[in-house]
C-alpha cells in the first residue's frame, strides 16, 4: 500500500506491472490421504481417513501439498490446489491437461519422478513435450525433474491463458526434498514471472556452530538457522537431515552449500549459504538483541 501512495504521489503513470503467476500444485500416489478433504471424501482427490498399517498397505497423509500451496503464496504466485493424483498415466495426463486448458503458468509435482514402476511422470512429460532434465546431483532432491509443454491450440485455451509452453517441475515425494527443491528452483521461477530484478538466492558467506559431516557421492544442501553476531553470520544445523524429517525445515532460514566430500567439517568451518525463505519464512535473527546488526536480511536484496 505505501509503495502505490508513493508511486501516486509522485505522478508515476502509466505503471509497468506483473500478474501474479498461477501455479497447479499437484501430488501422486496411491498411497496419499488428502488432509484437506471431509472424512468421507473420496477419488482423485485423494481420500479421508487415518494412516493404516504398514507395507503395502500403508497410508500416510500428504504434507506436501499444504506446504508448496502455502510456499508458492510467499513467493507471490497463485497456487490452485491439483488434489491428488493416482499412481496411473491415465490419472496424471488428466492433471497436465487440466494445467494446460486453465492457463496455468506453472505446475509442481511432487512423487512420481523416482525409478519405481509407478513413477510415471518422467516419461509422460518426454511425451508430451520437453523434458529438460530429470536427475540431478545433489542432496536431497536427485530425482529433481524439469520440463515444458507447449499449450493447446488458441481455440482451446482458457480466455486471456499464456501461449508460452507450462513450466513443469517434477519434485521428489519426500516432504524436506520437495521443499529444498522448490526454494532451488520453482521460488526462482515465480520471482521472475513476478518481475522480481534478482530472482536467484541471496549467497551469504557463513560459519558453521557445529561439525558437519559431508556426503562421499553428493553436494548437500544442509538446512540451518542463522544468526548475525558482530563477527558475522553463524549457521546452526536444524537436526537430522534424512529427507523425511520435515521438522529440519520448520524454522530453517538457510541452506548451507556442503560440498561432496568423506570428512567431517570442524566448528568454525567458513561456508557458504543460501537465503530460503521459502522453506519456512522463518527470518535471521541476532543473537543479541543489543547487537547493532539489523535482524532481518532481504533475500532479494
Amino acid at each position: 500500500p505505501a509503495e502505490v501512495g508513493l508511486a501516486a504521489f509522485a505522478g508515476g503513470r502509466p505503471l509497468s506491472v506483473h500478474a501474479q503467476p498461477t501455479v497447479a500444485i499437484l501430488s501422486s500416489g496411491d498411497e496419499l490421504i488428502d488432509p484437506l478433504a471431509l472424512p468421507d471424501s473420496a477419488g482423485d482427490s485423494g481420500a479421508g481417513g487415518s494412516p493404516t498399517g504398514s507395507g503395502a498397505a500403508a497410508r500416510i497423509y500428504d504434507s506436501n501439498r499444504p506446504a508448496l500451496l502455502a510456499a508458492a503464496a510467499s513467493e507471490g504466485g497463485v497456487g490452485i490446489d491439483f488434489g491428488i493424483a493416482r499412481d496411473d498415466a491415465a490419472s496424471l495426463a488428466a492433471k497436465l491437461d487440466e494445467a494446460l486448458l486453465r492457463g496455468c503458468d506453472a505446475l509442481v509435482c511432487t512423487g512420481g519422478v523416482s525409478m519405481g514402476e509407478r513413477d510415471l511422470l518422467g516419461a509422460l512429460l518426454a511425451a508430451r513435450g520437453t523434458l529438460h532434465f530429470d536427475r540431478v546431483v545433489m542432496k536431497p532432491g536427485k530425482p529433481l525433474t524439469f520440463a515444458t509443454v507447449p499449450r493447446p491450440s488458441a481455440a482451446s485455451r482458457a480466455v486471456g491463458a499464456s501461449s508460452r509452453p507450462l513450466l513443469v517441475f517434477g519434485l521428489p515425494g519426500n516432504p524436506v526434498s520437495a521443499l529444498v527443491c522448490f526454494s532451488l528452483t520453482v521460488a526462482p521461477a515465480l520471482r521472475r514471472m513476478c518481475g522480481r530484478p534478482h530472482p536467484l538466492p541471496r549467497r551469504v558467506p557463513v560459519v558453521s556452530a557445529s561439525p558437519l559431516r559431508l556426503d562421499p557421492e553428493r553436494p548437500e544442501y544442509h538446512r540451518a538457522t542463522l544468526h548475525v553476531t558482530k563477527s558475522g553470520l553463524v549457521a546452526t544445523s536444524t537436526g537430522r537431515q534424512i529427507s523425511s524429517r520435515l521438522l529440519s525445515c520448520a524454522g530453517a532460514s538457510a541452506l548451507l552449500e556442503l560440498p561432496r566430500g568423506s570428512t567431517t567439517l570442524p566448528s568454525g568451518a567458513r561456508l557458504s549459504a543460501l537465503l530460503a525463505p521459502s522453506l519456512s519464512g522463518a527470518s535471521v535473527h541476532t543473537a543479541d538483541p543489543r547487537d547493532e546488526l539489523s535482524s532481518q536480511v532481504d533475500p532479494l536484496e
